[in-house]
This record gives C-alpha cells, structure tokens and sequence, in this order.
C-alpha cells in the first residue's frame, strides 16, 4: 500500500514539472522570436494606387500648345482672364464654351474657313461670316488647346468637342453652339456616355445643364443624335490642314488672301476629309460607313496625365525605397508633383530615392503641365521594420 501511494506521489510530481517545462520552453521561443523579429530589418509594399496605362487601339492628333496661331489666340482674346473665375476645371470649361457661343449668331449660309479659330473670328467679326456648329466647336476647341486642355472634335451629325477634365478624370462632351453640356448625378457625361444612354434608354439622372447654372431633365429625343457618335482623330488642323472636297475638287484647305475664294455653304457642295473613330453600340449591327469602328470604350477613353509609380527597388538596411515614376500621356509633361510624407516639391527627375521612417510611409506624384494642370495623383504605401537591437560587431 505504501508502495503504491510513493508511486502515485512520484507520478504527481513528474505530471506537475511537465508544464513548468513545457512554459519555460515556450518563454524560451517566445524570446528567441522577439529577438528575430527585432532584429528582422525588412521593406513591404501595403499598397499603391496608380493611373492607367494608354491601352487604346487609336491615337489622338494635337496641335502642340504652343502653336504660334493658338498662342496669338490665347493672348489676343485675353482667355486667360475668360477661365480665371472658375474654381475647377469643369468651371473654366463652361466660361470657355460661352465665350465661344457669344462670338457670334450662326448663319446657315457663310464661307467656309480654313479650321482656324483666328481666322473663323477674324471673318464672323470683320466680314459678318457666321459659322454654324463646326465652326463653334473649332473656335472652342483652339482656344481650350492654346491654354493646355486637351479636346478632339465630335460629329454626331451636330458638331461639337470633348474636353478632358483631368479632375474627374474623364472626357466631357460640350456643346458651344447651344451653351450647354450633360450630367449624370452632378459627374460630366462623354458623347459615349451619352450614346450608350440613348441606346440603352437609362435616361436617370441625366441633364442638360447651361451656362446660367439652369437644368433640364435630359429626354430621349435629347440623346437620341448621340447614337452616331463619332470622334476625329486627328485634331491638328493647324498644323495639318484638312482636305475638302468642294463641288467635287479635292484640296488641302489653307488661308487664302481673298476670302472670297472660300467655299460658300448653303450655294456649293463642301465636303471634308478626316479620319473618324465612331462608336457601335454592342448588340447592334455595325454601321456600313468609311469610318473606324470600335465597340471597345478603351479605344474612346485617352487618358491624359496619368502618372504610374513602380518600386523598382528596397534597401532596409540603408531605410530606402528606389522609386521609378513614369509621365503616361503626358505631351506637355513640365514636372512631377511628389510628396514622400515630408515635404511637397516639384522635380522632373523620373527616379527617386525615398528615405522611409519606420512604420507606415506614403508617397504621392502627379503629373504637372507646362500650363499648370495637374493631373492624377497616384501614390504608394509602404511599411518599414529597422533592427532594433544594436548590430554585432566583431
């Protein structure tokens, strides 16, 4: 019986030192764990947020911005005190349009211009040669190009332009000869925007908004020209003349010094020449025209000024991060804005060496225009672990 009992006693004791063991085993892990991740040095991308790279089948022509004929309009017709109320970039657009709308009355019969804003203001004022639509959306146009927007005409059978906003970050279809442009629930409509509303009939939310600040529930018949949609390629008249077609002779339209010798609209049959990317509503059957045709939106959308950031490179034990930046886009490219939790500066160097504090760290860049637009801001976040124990010297 004594046996049994010093046997049980025995059994206690080892059964009451296993987990005394077992603790000092797991302290032990803990700590060799806590030294290792003290000691671990190491760099982690969290996350980033980048702009979009160009993916589109078709690019857009521009005059550049400082074209001698666009900078003469900018200064000559002070446009920039027309856009310096406006406090976005959509408020600039819409004093801009209206600028263009009060240059004149459209006239069904005229001479027809060569595509330049100039020379079109030069007639309407001194000659009384009033334009209709094209000539409306030409002036517009130049004049949004000459202070750093980027615009491409639309025909829809009416003429117009789109304008991209790099603030909200996409094309807006405005209308100079009627003043007005359309929102879906307060964000700026593109024609294919509107061309899908038409085809779909999802009229929600939709209004045509004018100068005055006045709105209007958009209706069918509103949208319903929208469904030809279709965008010129190449934007760059001044640069590259238009080819017309007047009364069945084929030519580059240039100035003339007598203009007289213009082809007159409403008397003789004025055809012109460019190349037009139109839209196909998916599910329709495709139009038979001359013309691209694309049912892809990325071939429509051109985003301008995007800026993508790659982290090319990480050194913990220097807390160092290589970063490349790269302007997509950007044809007036003057710098990048770039803000590394620090400090805010401007540089136009692509490559950059960002010192990291321990913890979370966020850089930011942005594209800026030789004009001063700014385009979207992209950013990356990082986490950064030091070593926290002294380092061994040997």
């Amino acid at each position: 019986m004594a046996k049994g009992v010093a046997a049980d006693r025995s059994k206690d004791k080892q059964t009451a030192s296993s987990p005394r063991w077992g603790r000092w085993f797991g302290a032990l892990l803990f700590a060799a764990g806590a030294a290792a991740f003290a000691r671990l040095e190491t760099i982690v991308t969290l996350s980033s947020q980048n702009g979009m790279y160009m993916m589109g089948r078709f690019r857009l022509a521009e005059d550049p911005v400082d074209h001698p004929r666009l900078q003469l309009l900018r200064k000559r017709e002070k446009l920039d005190g027309v856009i310096a109320p406006g406090k976005t970039q959509l408020e600039k657009f819409v004093l801009l349009r209206h600028w263009a709308h009060e240059q004149w009355k459209s006239a069904p019969t005229f001479r027809y211009p060569p595509w330049d804003a100039v020379e079109i203001l030069d007639l309407a004022r001194q000659k009384g040669n009033y334009g209709f639509c094209a000539q409306y959306a030409i002036v517009f146009l130049q004049a949004a190009r000459s202070l750093g927007f980027h615009a491409r005409y639309v025909d829809t059978g009416h003429f117009f332009t789109s304008i991209w906003n790099d603030e909200q970050q996409k094309w807006m279809a405005m209308d100079p000869t009627n003043d007005w442009h359309y929102e879906r629930d307060g964000i700026g409509q593109s024609g294919r925007q509107l061309a899908e509303a038409s085809w779909t009939g999802d009229m929600k939310g939709i209004e045509q908004v004018h100068y005055d600040g006045t709105r209007k529930q958009a209706t069918p018949d509103d949208l319903k020209i929208f469904r030809n949609f279709a965008i010129l390629l190449n934007n760059d008249q001044l640069t590259d003349p238009i080819m017309i077609a007047e009364s069945g002779r084929k030519h580059r339209h240039v100035h003339l010094a007598d203009w007289t010798q213009y082809p007159q609209v409403g008397r003789e049959n004025v055809g012109y020449g460019a190349e037009f990317l139109a839209w196909h509503h998916a599910g329709n059957p495709a139009p038979q025209t001359d013309r691209h045709i694309s049912d892809d939106p990325d071939d429509f959308r051109d985003r301008f000024n995007q800026t993508i950031i790659t982290v090319a490179a990480t050194r913990p034990e220097r807390a160092l991060a290589k970063l490349r930046l790269f302007a997509e886009n950007a044809p007036e490219f003057q710098a990048f804005v770039i803000d590394d939790g620090l400090q805010t500066h401007e540089t136009p160097q692509d490559e950059i060496f960002w010192e990291l504090r321990p913890g979370l760290n966020r850089f930011t860049a942005r594209v800026k225009t030789k004009s001063g637009w700014l385009g979207q801001q992209s950013s990356v976040t990082l986490y950064y672990k030091p070593n926290r124990l002294p380092k061994y010297r040997g």
